[in-house]
């Protein structure tokens, strides 16, 4: 449903659409629509102040300066509100030369480099991970070891307990000793334990956490202490399917962004942002292609 957002940038400068023909293009409900702009983070090149209701009433606007701001933006554009709604007359409806491309095709029509090495790969169907505290735990386990030697380390933890996985106070019951006697370093265990506590004491309130914004699903993570913005990140592409996440901070995607474009050193934060801003609302497939650019090499 985040193409949606795409669609706010064909949207003619000087007019708005209703929630009602968002939704007759993207099959959906106008609550949706609405809690799709709500959620939208780029609000500058993705115009969601653009939507207004039936009856043109400007509605929610969640980027900063509320409502006060999406009047100012729409006067900007020529927009002239009566009684403060935006008269029918700039109401715009979308044509069927309109489509939205799949998340594919867009990426490769707003970076043929990248464009040409998604060719050559073909990526599995992401299938989201919804047990989310094995995946945190997973996540712990490997950070700083290679892939072989997580996979296996996590192999061992699991075998620690009967199927399926076990739940966070069954972890919290496990002495730390036993931890121990399968890799895991004590830090590590400390980590774990420090998870399992904050989800046993409802500190993380999995069955809520897709509620939140990106940011806010990394702030509540990240105040667990083990869990860095990365571990963070990765919970969100891998576990929630958020559509659009970019690790500023991973290695891997820093060495296949050099290599892809032959960039002379490692990439600044500066640069990776000049490259990753075309591929809104779509980085996390663009991730995705990166690191098996790697192993495709």
């Amino acid at each position: 449903m985040h193409q949606a957002i795409l669609l706010l940038k064909q949207i003619p400068k000087g007019r708005v659409v209703t929630y009602k023909e968002m939704a007759r293009v993207c099959n959906t409900s106008p609550r949706a629509i609405g809690r799709i702009m709500a959620g939208n983070q780029d609000p500058v090149n993705f115009p969601c102040y653009k939507v207004v209701s039936l009856s043109g009433e400007l509605c929610g606007y969640s980027a900063k300066g509320g409502l006060l701001k999406k009047a100012e933006l729409l006067k900007k554009e020529g927009i002239v509100l009566y009684d403060g709604k935006v008269p029918e007359n700039y109401f715009y409806h979308f044509k069927k030369s309109n489509t939205i491309k799949s998340p594919a095709k867009y990426l490769q029509s707003v970076d043929p480099i990248l464009g040409d090495i998604m060719s050559q790969i073909q990526l599995p169907v992401l299938q989201p991970n919804h047990e989310y505290f094995r995946a945190l735990v997973e996540s712990i386990i490997s950070q700083q070891l290679s892939a072989k030697a997580a996979d296996t380390i996590f192999r061992r933890f699991v075998g620690l307990f009967p199927e399926p996985f076990p739940e966070p106070r069954d972890v919290i019951a496990v002495p730390e000793k036993t931890i121990r006697s399968i890799g895991v370093s004590l830090q590590k265990i400390s980590y774990i334990k420090n998870l399992a506590r904050a989800v046993d004491t409802g500190k993380i309130n999995f069955p809520r956490i897709n509620e939140l914004s990106d940011q806010e699903v990394i702030a509540t993570l990240t105040r667990i202490k083990g869990i860095g913005p990365w571990t963070g990140e990765m919970f969100l592409i891998f576990s929630l399917a958020r559509p659009d996440v970019f690790s500023f901070g991973d290695l891997g995607l820093k060495n296949a962004i050099r290599q892809l474009y032959r960039l002379r050193g490692d990439p600044t934060k500066k640069r990776l942002e000049q490259i990753t801003r075309r591929w809104r609302p779509y980085r996390s497939l663009a991730c995705r292609y990166l690191w098996a650019s790697l192993d495709n090499r």
